[in-house]
């Protein structure tokens, strides 16, 4: 039971250290520096919060979770209205094909944020060092990769570590960012 119980708590934290790694990594043609004085509104303390300080570098990890947690919402809401759904919804058999169509929803939510962030950003404080199509698809692309490496994540800390993989990982980005937030409270 020991051997179990430390198995899970050993690939749980090394579930994280990857997540932890891919907020770390940056983006290409993004100036990290321009994104940093950009970061010093409370929006993005707000932001940088749940992402463990990846937006304000606005790293892979910049969207994390979110979009999945959003496709989750968007998901409920149109079960409500579309009765296939609802019924995919409900039925304990058809949990895969849910967790499948969430996935979809949320890759396709992650993808779009990061273009509009990448929008409104470069068009606020010139974040790019290339104004491009292509460097906004890249970023998007980029960052939709950390966020499907963040949901897979969450999902294999459900099914073979400990406890909810979303909620630990938004705990852990939490936590991760308590010394800036400490930082700026001083």
């Amino acid at each position: 039971m020991k051997k179990a119980i430390s198995y899970k708590f050993i690939y749980t934290l090394g579930i994280i250290l990857l997540v932890r790694l891919v907020a770390h990594i940056p983006v290409p043609w993004v100036d990290a520096e321009l994104m940093q004085s950009a970061s010093t509104y409370t929006f993005f303390d707000f932001t940088n919060l749940f992402s463990g300080g990846a937006f304000s570098n606005f790293t892979f990890g910049a969207i994390g979770v979110s979009s999945y947690i959003s496709a989750t919402i968007i998901f409920q809401i149109l079960a409500f209205f579309i009765s296939p759904l609802r019924k995919i919804q409900q039925s304990a058999a058809s949990q895969n094909v849910a967790k499948k169509i969430l996935m979809i929803i949320g890759v396709l939510v992650a993808f779009i944020s990061s273009l509009i962030m990448t929008f409104f950003l470069n068009k606020e404080y010139s974040i790019l060092i290339d104004n491009s199509i292509r460097v906004y698809i890249v970023v998007a692309i980029c960052q939709t990769l950390g966020s499907i490496i963040d949901i897979w994540a969450g999902e294999k800390i459900e099914e073979q570590g400990i406890g909810n993989g979303l909620s630990i990982l938004i705990y852990v980005n939490v936590l991760a960012s308590l010394p800036s937030i400490y930082s700026k409270i001083r």
